[in-house]
């Protein structure tokens, strides 16, 4: 714009100035913490949904995403992994086996009689522990 016809380099500075100040956002220098709070909430309202885990998870549920994963289970595997295919293969054609064992009910004849002490002496099973020395 300036190379049109020769201009001063207080003229530039003039126009580069006008076009800062109408392009920028209005600044705000008050020292009200409202101001603050009122801009991070815009801030968090603007770039709600712009976290980490939801780009993850876009990506990774993405329309390109599945496409290629589907596209991957559809292809061959390479020679390598003949054996790895083949016992996939034979691990499905098995029956699942349940993963906890069956509950074995406990005799109940033999529950042992616990009784409450009448007496405990405290001093004959407690011990003393002397207080450690943190001092350098």
């Amino acid at each position: 714009m300036t190379r049109d016809r020769d201009w001063t380099p207080e003229e530039k500075l003039h126009i580069e100035a006008e076009i800062v100040k109408r392009t920028a956002p209005p600044l705000n220098l008050s020292p009200s913490p409202m101001v603050a709070i009122i801009n991070n909430k815009l801030h968090q309202r603007k770039y709600k949904f712009s976290t980490v885990p939801i780009k993850r998870a876009a990506r990774r549920f993405s329309q390109v995403a599945l496409n290629r994963q589907k596209k991957f289970e559809e292809s061959p595997a390479p020679q390598c992994l003949r054996l790895h295919n083949f016992l996939t293969s034979k691990k499905d054609k098995r029956p699942a086996k349940p993963l906890t064992k069956p509950l074995i009910p406990m005799a109940t004849e033999e529950v042992p009689e616990l009784t409450i002490p009448e007496n405990i002496e405290v001093q004959k099973l407690a011990r003393i522990y002397e207080r450690p020395n943190y001092a350098p």
